[in-house]
Parts: C-alpha cells; structure tokens; sequence
C-alpha cells in the first residue's frame, strides 16, 4: 500500500513535468506547470518518509488521488490561466493535508528499535514539516493569486517544498548507507531555519513588494544554501547519487547568483525567470539524488543504470547559460529552451523505472 501511494504522486509529478515541455512553447502556464511538478514529486518523497516517523501506514492510494485529480483538472484548464491556477494549488493544498488520512490508520504496536540517527532523523522531520508548510502556503497563494500572478505561490513551492522535502530524503538516508552518524545536524537545522525565514520573506516580497526588501531575502537564502550544502558535504555520497548531487553542488551557486542578479537593485528584473529556472534545476537535481537514494524505501523499483544522471543535468546547465544571455540581448529562447527540454526529458527517463513493480533483474559478471 505504502509504494502504491508514493507512486501516485510520483507519477503525477513525472507527468506534469513531461506535460511542461510542449507547453514552454505554447502557454505562459509552463513555468508554473513545472514548478508544480517539482512539487508533486517532494509530496512524493515527504509523504514517502512521513510513515517512519507517524509509525502508521498509510490506509489507502485513495486520497492521493484526489489531489492528482485536481492537478489534472488544472492542467485540462491550461486554457483559462484563472481556474487552472486555482485546480493546481487546491491539488497541492490536498497534498499538504494528506497527513490527516494517517490517523486513519491504526499505530504501530511494534516497540522501537534503537536508533543511531536520531539527529539526523530530528532534522529530517523538521524539513518534512516544512516541505508540507511550502506546499500549504505555495497552494493557497496559487488559489489566491496575489497582483494575478504566481510568484509568491512559485517561491514558496521550490524553496520551502521541493528543497526541504530532498534535504529530508538525503538526511534519512544518506547516514544509513553510510553506517554513521549525521556529523552536521547543527548545520541542518539551521539550513532549514534560514531557508524557512529566507523563503517566507521572499514570498512576501513578491506577494507585497511596496516597501518590501529583496535584499535580505536573498541574502538569507544564500546564506541557507551554503549551510545545507556544508552539511551534506560531511557525508559519504554512494556512487549512483554523486552525478546528481555534484550538479547541484554547482547549482545552488547559479541559482544564488541567479537570484541576486535577479533583484540586485532591490527590485525584480528581467533575469528573473533565469532564477526561475535555475531553482527549479536545483530542486529536480536534488530530489533525483533523493529518490535515488531512498528509492527501497520510497518506491521498490530502481533508477536506470548509465550517464543520465550527468547528461541529464549537464543539458539543464547550459540550458541556463543559453537562455541568460537570450533574455539580456533580446534574442530567441527556442535555443535554450530546446537544451533545457532534452534535460528535463533525460531526466524523467532515467527516474521512470523507480515506479515499476518489478523487482530489478539480476546482472551477470
């Protein structure tokens, strides 16, 4: 039951990022699409890891339906901005709800074993607790649509969701596959303070930006980036992640930068869609990296084997590189957007097999 409810939002993620692709070209939603996709895939992993604290089961795939119903109502409404909005935050404010339905289930009686990470699961819930507050908080400013635009609701779903739900993934399961201790908890905590309080202002920034500050946002943001990624830098990478997470090593650089040079006069410019993107590549880069770390929890299937994971980020990178420069001299996107769209596309490909059934067929030597 457990796998077949992650695979409903896991799916649900990888379909509306497939969807985004076309739409880049056709409908000024595909920003949005993509963020929501990124965001169904933390729900994924979040509620994913949610059960090993809650020690309940999840009752039913039910309720996860009913969120990926409404998105994909929203995305049918992709003609009339106004009302798929509206469908895609009530979809992920459903996500944020679905904690309720554990209650429904009976707890474990089984007593609990002693446990060698209880730091690095106490941070991993923090940020599971936030990733669930991002989605609430990114759904219901899609719903409300502050100044008819969604870039409060979009800051909100990749910096206090996508991100705090990888984090979590990475620190439940990076120090198992290690066998040791988290040696950065401290500096976990305080990654997801700061992102909590760099992304809520930012937010708030867009949502009311007479009088308001980009400055110390992004300051702060920077700030929490550097934090996390020392964090994770203190523990040992298996071998299959280490493509992913070395891209986004180097992507939170871009999206830092990105961002500064996004509001560097206290105020938003034309960059900001490249901040846009940049953030989004960081959070499917780190989330691929979650996902294949945790995958035998998550989902019982397995990453494909091979380059995708290097190619795959490799192509999103550049896309950003081709579509900087687009935007500052006023030249055509198709460019960078065809590179970012074969990334993206890399991407879903190599993660699809997470969802299948099967178990993985033994290699000879």
């Amino acid at each position: 039951m457990h796998a077949q409810y992650v695979r409903v939002w896991f799916l649900a993620g990888l379909l509306t990022l497939a969807l985004s692709i076309p739409l880049a070209f056709l409908s000024p939603l595909a920003p949005t699409l993509l963020v929501v996709g990124v965001s169904y895939l933390a729900l994924a992993v979040a509620l994913g890891l949610l059960p090993a604290f809650a020690r309940r089961d999840w009752p039913s795939p039910v309720f996860a339906y009913a969120g990926a119903l409404l998105g994909a109502a929203g995305i049918a409404s992709a003609p009339y901005p106004r009302a798929a909005y509206a469908l895609l935050g009530a979809s992920l404010v459903v996500g944020a709800a679905q904690p309720l339905a554990l209650l429904l289930s009976p707890a474990w009686t089984s007593a609990r074993e002693p446990n060698a990470h209880t730091s690095a699961d106490g941070a991993a819930l923090a940020a599971i607790g936030l990733a669930l507050a991002g989605a609430l908080a990114g759904g219901l400013l899609l719903v409300a649509l502050p100044r008819g635009l969604p870039n409060a609701a979009l800051v909100a779903l990749l910096l206090a969701c996508a991100l705090p739900a990888a984090l979590a993934a990475l620190l439940f399961a990076l120090p198992r596959a290690e066998g040791a201790p988290l040696k950065g908890a401290t500096l976990a905590y305080a990654a997801l303070g700061f992102l909590a309080l760099g992304a809520g202002a930012l937010a708030w920034a867009f949502a009311r930006p007479i009088g308001a500050s980009f400055r110390t946002p992004v300051a702060i943001l920077a700030l929490a980036y550097a934090l996390a990624v020392t964090a994770l830098l203190r523990v040992e990478r298996p071998a299959p992640a280490r493509p992913l997470l070395a891209s986004a090593l180097a992507l939170a650089i871009l999206a830092a930068l990105a961002l500064l040079l996004a509001t560097l006069y206290d105020a938003p410019n034309a960059l900001l869609p490249v901040a846009l993107y940049a953030h989004a590549a960081l959070a499917l880069a780190l989330l691929g990296a979650a996902l294949v770390v945790a995958s035998p929890l998550l989902l019982p299937g397995r990453a494909r084997e091979g380059r995708w994971r290097a190619w795959s980020m490799a192509l999103l990178i550049g896309a950003l590189f081709l579509y900087t420069p687009a935007i500052q001299y006023g030249r055509g996107h198709a460019p960078a957007l065809l590179l970012g769209a074969a990334g993206l596309a890399l991407l879903l490909w190599g993660l699809l097999p997470l969802s299948s059934s099967a178990r993985p067929a033994m290699r000879r030597r």
